[in-house]
Protein backbone atom coordinates (compact mmCIF):
# COMPACT_ATOMS: atom_id res chain seq x y z
CA UNK A 1 0.00 0.00 0.00
CA UNK A 2 1.54 3.47 -0.93
CA UNK A 3 0.13 6.98 -0.12
CA UNK A 4 1.51 9.75 -2.90
CA UNK A 5 0.44 13.17 -3.43
CA UNK A 6 1.05 16.13 -5.29
CA UNK A 7 -0.36 20.06 -5.70
CA UNK A 8 -3.49 20.75 -8.30
CA UNK A 9 -3.84 24.68 -8.20
CA UNK A 10 -7.02 24.66 -10.69
CA UNK A 11 -8.89 22.58 -7.40
CA UNK A 12 -7.03 24.53 -4.81
CA UNK A 13 -5.97 21.57 -3.05
CA UNK A 14 -3.48 18.89 -3.08
CA UNK A 15 -4.55 15.47 -4.53
CA UNK A 16 -3.63 11.99 -3.26
CA UNK A 17 -3.52 9.06 -4.46
CA UNK A 18 -3.53 5.85 -2.57
CA UNK A 19 -2.96 2.57 -3.87
CA UNK A 20 -3.79 -0.67 -2.69
CA UNK A 21 -2.11 -3.85 -4.60
CA UNK A 22 -3.20 -7.34 -3.86
CA UNK A 23 -2.64 -10.84 -3.68
CA UNK A 24 -4.85 -11.39 -6.59
CA UNK A 25 -8.01 -10.43 -8.75
CA UNK A 26 -10.54 -8.24 -6.59
CA UNK A 27 -13.91 -10.24 -5.64
CA UNK A 28 -16.46 -10.49 -7.97
CA UNK A 29 -18.81 -8.58 -6.54
CA UNK A 30 -17.02 -5.42 -5.80
CA UNK A 31 -17.26 -3.50 -9.14
CA UNK A 32 -20.99 -3.75 -8.85
CA UNK A 33 -20.89 -2.64 -5.60
CA UNK A 34 -18.73 0.22 -7.10
CA UNK A 35 -21.68 1.06 -9.66
CA UNK A 36 -23.96 1.17 -6.83
CA UNK A 37 -22.86 3.12 -3.98
CA UNK A 38 -24.09 6.23 -2.49
CA UNK A 39 -21.32 9.15 -1.61
CA UNK A 40 -22.28 10.27 2.07
CA UNK A 41 -21.84 13.74 0.70
CA UNK A 42 -21.71 15.03 4.79
CA UNK A 43 -19.54 17.48 6.64
CA UNK A 44 -16.34 15.12 8.14
CA UNK A 45 -16.42 12.42 4.95
CA UNK A 46 -14.14 13.62 2.07
CA UNK A 47 -15.60 11.49 -1.17
CA UNK A 48 -13.08 10.86 -4.03
CA UNK A 49 -12.89 12.25 -7.35
CA UNK A 50 -11.96 8.72 -9.11
CA UNK A 51 -11.96 5.50 -8.41
CA UNK A 52 -9.65 2.68 -10.39
CA UNK A 53 -9.59 -0.99 -10.28
CA UNK A 54 -7.80 -3.21 -12.41
CA UNK A 55 -6.87 -6.58 -11.84
CA UNK A 56 -5.19 -7.01 -8.48
CA UNK A 57 -4.37 -3.13 -8.15
CA UNK A 58 -7.05 -0.74 -6.83
CA UNK A 59 -6.11 3.42 -6.43
CA UNK A 60 -8.51 6.51 -4.97
CA UNK A 61 -7.79 10.36 -6.08
CA UNK A 62 -8.61 12.84 -3.19
CA UNK A 63 -8.39 15.99 -2.96
CA UNK A 64 -7.82 17.89 0.25
CA UNK A 65 -4.73 20.11 1.50
CA UNK A 66 -3.90 18.60 4.56
CA UNK A 67 -1.31 16.00 6.76
CA UNK A 68 -2.72 12.28 6.93
CA UNK A 69 -3.03 10.75 10.92
CA UNK A 70 -0.72 8.22 9.43
CA UNK A 71 2.14 11.04 9.03
CA UNK A 72 1.29 12.63 12.44
CA UNK A 73 1.66 9.19 13.86
CA UNK A 74 5.41 8.30 12.11
CA UNK A 75 6.71 11.44 13.60
CA UNK A 76 6.57 10.86 17.14
CA UNK A 77 3.91 8.09 19.34
CA UNK A 78 2.10 10.78 20.86
CA UNK A 79 0.04 13.21 19.13
CA UNK A 80 -0.62 15.82 22.16
CA UNK A 81 -2.22 16.10 25.22
CA UNK A 82 -5.59 14.22 26.48
CA UNK A 83 -8.04 16.96 25.68
CA UNK A 84 -6.23 17.44 21.79
CA UNK A 85 -6.83 13.54 21.87
CA UNK A 86 -10.52 13.64 22.70
CA UNK A 87 -11.03 16.56 20.39
CA UNK A 88 -9.36 14.84 17.37
CA UNK A 89 -11.84 11.31 17.98
CA UNK A 90 -15.23 13.20 18.57
CA UNK A 91 -14.28 15.55 15.25
CA UNK A 92 -13.88 11.74 13.43
CA UNK A 93 -16.95 10.84 15.01
CA UNK A 94 -19.03 13.99 12.52
CA UNK A 95 -17.87 11.91 9.76
CA UNK A 96 -18.46 8.17 11.06
CA UNK A 97 -21.53 9.15 12.42
CA UNK A 98 -22.35 10.28 9.05
CA UNK A 99 -21.80 7.20 7.38
CA UNK A 100 -23.44 5.17 9.88
CA UNK A 101 -26.40 7.24 9.26
CA UNK A 102 -26.33 6.11 6.15
CA UNK A 103 -27.31 2.31 7.03
CA UNK A 104 -23.24 1.76 6.26
CA UNK A 105 -20.30 1.66 8.15
CA UNK A 106 -16.94 2.88 7.32
CA UNK A 107 -15.03 -0.72 7.62
CA UNK A 108 -11.59 0.58 7.77
CA UNK A 109 -10.78 3.16 10.30
CA UNK A 110 -6.79 3.46 10.24
CA UNK A 111 -4.36 6.22 10.34
CA UNK A 112 -4.14 5.49 6.69
CA UNK A 113 -7.79 6.66 5.95
CA UNK A 114 -7.75 10.20 8.65
CA UNK A 115 -6.82 13.49 7.18
CA UNK A 116 -6.28 16.66 9.17
CA UNK A 117 -7.06 19.71 6.88
CA UNK A 118 -5.72 22.67 6.35
CA UNK A 119 -8.40 24.36 8.89
CA UNK A 120 -7.08 21.80 11.62
CA UNK A 121 -10.31 19.64 11.12
CA UNK A 122 -9.70 15.69 11.53
CA UNK A 123 -11.96 13.99 8.53
CA UNK A 124 -12.43 10.18 6.64
CA UNK A 125 -10.98 8.60 3.63
CA UNK A 126 -12.32 5.99 1.45
CA UNK A 127 -15.70 5.14 2.43
CA UNK A 128 -16.38 3.68 -0.82
CA UNK A 129 -13.40 1.20 -0.58
CA UNK A 130 -12.97 0.69 2.82
CA UNK A 131 -15.04 -2.73 2.60
CA UNK A 132 -12.49 -3.48 -0.20
CA UNK A 133 -9.04 -2.71 1.98
CA UNK A 134 -10.46 -5.86 4.17
CA UNK A 135 -10.42 -8.02 1.12
CA UNK A 136 -7.43 -7.79 -1.05
CA UNK A 137 -4.80 -5.65 1.13
CA UNK A 138 -2.33 -7.95 3.37
CA UNK A 139 -2.56 -6.27 7.08
CA UNK A 140 0.08 -4.70 7.77
CA UNK A 141 1.27 -4.92 11.30
CA UNK A 142 1.86 -1.91 12.81
CA UNK A 143 -1.24 0.64 11.25
CA UNK A 144 -3.90 -1.11 9.91
CA UNK A 145 -4.09 -4.88 12.11
CA UNK A 146 -4.38 -3.22 15.71
CA UNK A 147 -7.13 -0.73 14.64
CA UNK A 148 -9.71 -4.08 13.33
CA UNK A 149 -11.64 -5.43 15.42
CA UNK A 150 -11.35 -9.38 16.60
CA UNK A 151 -14.07 -10.46 14.42
CA UNK A 152 -12.99 -8.11 11.29
CA UNK A 153 -9.11 -9.56 11.98
CA UNK A 154 -11.41 -13.30 11.72
CA UNK A 155 -12.97 -12.18 8.17
CA UNK A 156 -16.38 -11.35 9.58
CA UNK A 157 -18.05 -8.39 7.78
CA UNK A 158 -17.81 -4.95 9.77
CA UNK A 159 -20.74 -3.23 11.64
CA UNK A 160 -20.94 -0.55 13.99
CA UNK A 161 -19.37 -1.52 17.02
CA UNK A 162 -16.68 -2.37 15.01
CA UNK A 163 -15.96 1.16 13.77
CA UNK A 164 -16.36 2.34 17.49
CA UNK A 165 -13.27 -0.54 17.92
CA UNK A 166 -11.34 1.44 15.61
CA UNK A 167 -12.16 4.87 17.20
CA UNK A 168 -11.39 3.23 20.53
CA UNK A 169 -7.80 2.27 19.16
CA UNK A 170 -7.24 5.56 17.66
CA UNK A 171 -7.71 6.82 20.85
CA UNK A 172 -5.35 5.25 22.32
CA UNK A 173 -2.67 5.46 20.01
CA UNK A 174 -3.29 9.71 19.73
CA UNK A 175 -2.55 9.37 23.89
CA UNK A 176 0.84 7.41 23.65
CA UNK A 177 0.31 4.18 21.69
CA UNK A 178 -1.43 1.59 23.42
CA UNK A 179 -4.39 0.68 26.30
CA UNK A 180 -1.58 0.64 29.16
CA UNK A 181 0.42 4.67 28.58
CA UNK A 182 -1.00 7.72 29.34
CA UNK A 183 -4.97 6.83 30.05
CA UNK A 184 -6.47 8.70 32.64
CA UNK A 185 -9.01 7.36 34.19
CA UNK A 186 -11.89 8.95 32.48
CA UNK A 187 -10.06 8.32 29.20
CA UNK A 188 -9.14 4.46 29.97
CA UNK A 189 -13.30 4.31 30.40
CA UNK A 190 -13.84 5.77 26.91
CA UNK A 191 -11.23 3.16 25.52
CA UNK A 192 -13.06 0.32 27.58
CA UNK A 193 -16.29 1.24 26.28
CA UNK A 194 -14.79 1.47 22.69
CA UNK A 195 -12.91 -1.96 23.03
CA UNK A 196 -14.72 -4.57 25.12
CA UNK A 197 -14.42 -7.87 23.53
CA UNK A 198 -18.30 -8.34 24.30
CA UNK A 199 -19.44 -6.00 21.33
CA UNK A 200 -22.92 -5.33 23.26
CA UNK A 201 -21.00 -3.96 25.92
CA UNK A 202 -19.09 -1.02 23.94
CA UNK A 203 -20.84 2.26 22.91
CA UNK A 204 -24.40 1.63 20.80
CA UNK A 205 -23.64 4.56 18.82
CA UNK A 206 -21.36 7.20 17.64
CA UNK A 207 -23.15 10.05 19.35
CA UNK A 208 -22.18 8.45 22.41
CA UNK A 209 -19.08 8.02 21.86
CA UNK A 210 -18.47 11.59 21.25
CA UNK A 211 -20.45 12.69 24.17
CA UNK A 212 -18.25 10.61 26.28
CA UNK A 213 -15.71 12.31 24.69
CA UNK A 214 -16.93 15.91 25.09
CA UNK A 215 -20.48 16.38 26.77
CA UNK A 216 -20.91 19.51 25.16
CA UNK A 217 -20.36 18.09 21.46
CA UNK A 218 -22.28 19.41 18.82
CA UNK A 219 -22.89 16.41 17.24
CA UNK A 220 -25.74 15.93 20.00
CA UNK A 221 -27.75 18.49 18.67
CA UNK A 222 -28.25 16.64 15.21
CA UNK A 223 -30.88 15.57 13.93
CA UNK A 224 -29.99 13.76 10.44
CA UNK A 225 -33.65 11.45 10.85
CA UNK A 226 -35.34 14.66 10.96
CA UNK A 227 -33.22 16.27 8.33
CA UNK A 228 -33.82 13.61 6.24
CA UNK A 229 -38.01 13.63 6.36
CA UNK A 230 -37.63 17.52 5.81
CA UNK A 231 -35.49 17.04 2.91
CA UNK A 232 -37.98 14.29 1.22
CA UNK A 233 -40.78 16.85 1.83
CA UNK A 234 -38.63 19.65 0.27
CA UNK A 235 -38.02 17.50 -2.67
CA UNK A 236 -41.46 16.19 -2.75
CA UNK A 237 -42.56 20.09 -3.06
CA UNK A 238 -40.29 20.88 -5.91
CA UNK A 239 -41.73 17.89 -8.11
CA UNK A 240 -45.06 19.85 -7.68
CA UNK A 241 -43.40 22.52 -9.52
CA UNK A 242 -43.22 24.82 -5.67
CA UNK A 243 -40.29 26.08 -5.31
CA UNK A 244 -40.90 27.95 -2.30
CA UNK A 245 -42.64 25.30 -0.46
CA UNK A 246 -39.33 23.21 -1.19
CA UNK A 247 -37.14 26.16 0.20
CA UNK A 248 -38.57 26.55 3.50
CA UNK A 249 -39.11 22.45 3.51
CA UNK A 250 -34.80 22.02 2.70
CA UNK A 251 -34.01 25.17 5.26
CA UNK A 252 -36.21 23.15 7.49
CA UNK A 253 -34.11 20.17 7.20
CA UNK A 254 -30.71 22.55 8.12
CA UNK A 255 -32.18 23.86 11.39
CA UNK A 256 -32.20 19.58 12.42
CA UNK A 257 -28.92 19.49 10.62
CA UNK A 258 -26.90 22.38 9.80
CA UNK A 259 -24.24 20.09 8.13
CA UNK A 260 -26.55 18.87 5.82
CA UNK A 261 -24.60 19.56 1.98
CA UNK A 262 -27.21 18.45 -0.21
CA UNK A 263 -29.75 20.59 1.71
CA UNK A 264 -27.53 23.58 1.13
CA UNK A 265 -27.12 22.67 -2.57
CA UNK A 266 -31.29 22.22 -2.80
CA UNK A 267 -32.07 25.18 -1.18
CA UNK A 268 -29.89 27.02 -3.51
CA UNK A 269 -31.23 25.51 -6.81
CA UNK A 270 -35.18 26.84 -4.94
CA UNK A 271 -33.23 30.26 -4.82
CA UNK A 272 -31.94 29.85 -8.21
CA UNK A 273 -35.69 29.28 -9.76
CA UNK A 274 -36.82 32.40 -8.09
CA UNK A 275 -34.08 33.69 -9.78
CA UNK A 276 -32.38 35.14 -6.49
CA UNK A 277 -28.99 34.82 -7.43
CA UNK A 278 -27.05 35.91 -4.60
CA UNK A 279 -29.08 33.95 -2.07
CA UNK A 280 -28.13 31.12 -4.11
CA UNK A 281 -24.53 31.72 -3.66
CA UNK A 282 -25.00 31.52 -0.34
CA UNK A 283 -25.99 28.28 -0.04
CA UNK A 284 -24.07 27.60 -2.63
CA UNK A 285 -20.59 29.11 -0.21
CA UNK A 286 -22.38 27.04 2.49
CA UNK A 287 -22.35 23.85 0.74
CA UNK A 288 -18.78 24.28 -0.71
CA UNK A 289 -17.10 24.65 2.58
CA UNK A 290 -18.80 21.17 4.01
CA UNK A 291 -17.32 19.47 0.37
CA UNK A 292 -15.19 21.87 -2.20
CA UNK A 293 -15.27 19.50 -4.87
CA UNK A 294 -18.43 18.63 -6.06
CA UNK A 295 -19.13 18.78 -10.02
CA UNK A 296 -22.95 19.83 -9.29
CA UNK A 297 -22.34 22.57 -6.52
CA UNK A 298 -19.43 23.87 -9.27
CA UNK A 299 -22.48 23.69 -12.14
CA UNK A 300 -24.52 25.77 -9.84
CA UNK A 301 -22.10 28.09 -8.69
CA UNK A 302 -21.41 28.66 -12.43
CA UNK A 303 -24.97 29.43 -13.48
CA UNK A 304 -25.39 31.62 -10.98
CA UNK A 305 -22.62 33.69 -12.17
CA UNK A 306 -23.64 33.52 -15.21
CA UNK A 307 -27.37 35.18 -14.68
CA UNK A 308 -25.29 37.97 -12.82
CA UNK A 309 -23.26 38.79 -15.64
CA UNK A 310 -19.75 37.32 -14.91
CA UNK A 311 -18.58 35.56 -17.67
CA UNK A 312 -15.20 34.97 -16.05
CA UNK A 313 -16.15 33.49 -12.76
CA UNK A 314 -19.06 31.60 -15.13
CA UNK A 315 -16.21 29.57 -17.26
CA UNK A 316 -14.02 28.95 -14.07
CA UNK A 317 -16.76 26.86 -12.23
CA UNK A 318 -18.20 25.34 -15.46
CA UNK A 319 -14.78 24.17 -16.54
CA UNK A 320 -14.05 22.94 -13.14
CA UNK A 321 -17.33 21.14 -13.02
CA UNK A 322 -16.13 19.11 -16.20
CA UNK A 323 -12.79 18.35 -14.67
CA UNK A 324 -14.09 17.12 -11.80
CA UNK A 325 -16.70 14.34 -13.42
CA UNK A 326 -16.89 14.04 -16.62
CA UNK A 327 -19.53 11.98 -16.62
CA UNK A 328 -22.22 14.53 -15.60
CA UNK A 329 -23.66 16.02 -18.44
CA UNK A 330 -24.90 19.33 -16.63
CA UNK A 331 -21.91 21.67 -17.16
CA UNK A 332 -21.48 20.62 -20.78
CA UNK A 333 -25.39 21.40 -21.12
CA UNK A 334 -25.12 24.67 -19.64
CA UNK A 335 -22.15 25.49 -22.14
CA UNK A 336 -23.96 24.48 -24.95
CA UNK A 337 -27.06 26.01 -23.80
CA UNK A 338 -25.06 29.57 -23.61
CA UNK A 339 -23.21 29.47 -26.84
CA UNK A 340 -26.95 28.61 -28.82
CA UNK A 341 -28.31 31.33 -26.85
CA UNK A 342 -25.22 33.55 -28.24
CA UNK A 343 -25.61 32.18 -31.65
CA UNK A 344 -22.35 30.45 -31.90
CA UNK A 345 -23.75 27.29 -33.21
CA UNK A 346 -20.60 24.87 -33.75
CA UNK A 347 -19.57 25.84 -30.37
CA UNK A 348 -22.72 24.57 -28.90
CA UNK A 349 -22.79 21.42 -31.06
CA UNK A 350 -19.29 20.61 -29.81
CA UNK A 351 -20.48 20.68 -25.48
CA UNK A 352 -23.45 19.39 -26.96
CA UNK A 353 -21.85 16.07 -27.73
CA UNK A 354 -20.07 16.11 -24.59
CA UNK A 355 -23.00 16.68 -22.77
CA UNK A 356 -25.38 13.32 -24.84
CA UNK A 357 -22.12 11.28 -24.23
CA UNK A 358 -22.11 11.87 -20.80
CA UNK A 359 -25.57 11.20 -20.67
CA UNK A 360 -27.97 10.41 -23.52
CA UNK A 361 -31.29 10.15 -21.65
CA UNK A 362 -30.67 13.62 -20.32
CA UNK A 363 -34.29 15.46 -21.39
CA UNK A 364 -32.81 18.84 -21.82
CA UNK A 365 -30.21 17.87 -23.71
CA UNK A 366 -32.09 16.14 -26.27
CA UNK A 367 -34.48 19.45 -26.36
CA UNK A 368 -31.66 21.22 -26.66
CA UNK A 369 -30.25 19.14 -29.71
CA UNK A 370 -33.47 19.49 -31.27
CA UNK A 371 -33.67 23.13 -31.27
CA UNK A 372 -29.76 22.89 -32.78
CA UNK A 373 -29.52 20.53 -35.50
CA UNK A 374 -33.17 22.96 -36.38
CA UNK A 375 -30.86 25.95 -36.83
CA UNK A 376 -27.83 24.01 -38.86
CA UNK A 377 -30.71 23.05 -40.83
CA UNK A 378 -30.52 19.37 -40.12
CA UNK A 379 -34.50 18.83 -40.09
CA UNK A 380 -34.92 15.23 -39.44
CA UNK A 381 -31.98 14.96 -37.23
CA UNK A 382 -33.69 17.83 -35.35
CA UNK A 383 -37.33 15.87 -35.25
CA UNK A 384 -35.56 12.64 -34.10
CA UNK A 385 -33.72 14.45 -30.77
CA UNK A 386 -37.40 16.03 -29.91
CA UNK A 387 -39.10 12.47 -30.40
CA UNK A 388 -36.47 10.57 -27.93
CA UNK A 389 -36.86 13.69 -25.59
CA UNK A 390 -40.77 13.47 -25.34
CA UNK A 391 -40.54 9.75 -24.73
CA UNK A 392 -38.20 10.64 -21.26
CA UNK A 393 -39.54 11.67 -17.75
CA UNK A 394 -40.16 14.94 -17.87
CA UNK A 395 -39.31 16.96 -14.47
CA UNK A 396 -39.88 20.79 -13.43
CA UNK A 397 -37.02 23.50 -14.41
CA UNK A 398 -33.63 23.31 -12.87
CA UNK A 399 -34.69 19.11 -11.44
CA UNK A 400 -30.94 18.39 -12.92
CA UNK A 401 -29.39 20.96 -11.07
CA UNK A 402 -30.79 19.39 -7.68
CA UNK A 403 -28.83 16.61 -5.61
CA UNK A 404 -30.98 13.15 -5.08
CA UNK A 405 -30.77 9.58 -5.02
CA UNK A 406 -30.35 10.04 -8.50
CA UNK A 407 -27.96 12.30 -9.33
CA UNK A 408 -24.30 10.60 -10.32
CA UNK A 409 -21.63 10.44 -7.34
CA UNK A 410 -19.15 12.29 -7.26
CA UNK A 411 -16.59 10.55 -8.26
CA UNK A 412 -14.99 8.80 -11.68
CA UNK A 413 -15.18 5.27 -12.20
CA UNK A 414 -12.65 2.85 -14.03
CA UNK A 415 -12.97 -0.30 -14.11
CA UNK A 416 -10.04 -2.25 -15.80
CA UNK A 417 -8.09 1.16 -16.34
CA UNK A 418 -10.52 2.54 -18.90
CA UNK A 419 -11.24 5.96 -19.35
CA UNK A 420 -9.66 9.04 -18.72
CA UNK A 421 -8.13 10.15 -15.33
CA UNK A 422 -8.18 13.15 -13.41
CA UNK A 423 -5.14 13.37 -13.47
CA UNK A 424 -5.08 14.24 -17.01
CA UNK A 425 -7.55 16.23 -17.33
CA UNK A 426 -6.29 18.89 -14.80
CA UNK A 427 -3.31 20.91 -14.24
CA UNK A 428 -0.62 19.35 -11.79
CA UNK A 429 1.62 21.80 -10.24
CA UNK A 430 4.58 19.07 -10.50
CA UNK A 431 4.49 16.02 -12.57
CA UNK A 432 7.01 13.89 -9.76
CA UNK A 433 5.07 12.78 -6.98
CA UNK A 434 5.94 12.98 -3.17
CA UNK A 435 5.90 9.53 -1.89
CA UNK A 436 4.67 8.60 1.15
CA UNK A 437 5.08 4.67 1.68
CA UNK A 438 3.27 2.84 4.52
CA UNK A 439 5.98 1.32 7.06
CA UNK A 440 6.06 -2.47 6.73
Amino acid sequence: MSLRKTSAPDLFSQLWIRTWHGDGDCPEWFPHGLRHSQPCLGYGVLEPLELTLSGSKMSSITAVTGVSLLENLKNGPRLGSEAEARSVVEQICFGVHRIHQMGTVHGALTPFNIVRDDRDCWKLWSVPTGRLELSVNPLDSEWEKPYRSPRVSEGNSPEVADDIYSLGVVFARLLGGGENLGLSDSARRVYELCVNQNSTWRFGAVKDLAGALNPETELLTIDTEGARVARQRGLEAFLQDSPEAALEHWQDALREDWLEFTAYNNAAVCQMRLKKWVEAIGFLEKAYKIYPHHHLVDANIGFCHNKLGDTVARDFWWCRSAELNPHCPLPHRLEAEEAYRGGRFDTALKFLKKALLAEPRDRPSRLLGGKLLKSLGFAKESEAHKAYAERLPEHPFLYEHLLTEKSPPPWSLRLSGKGSSVMERIRVESPSMNWLRKPK
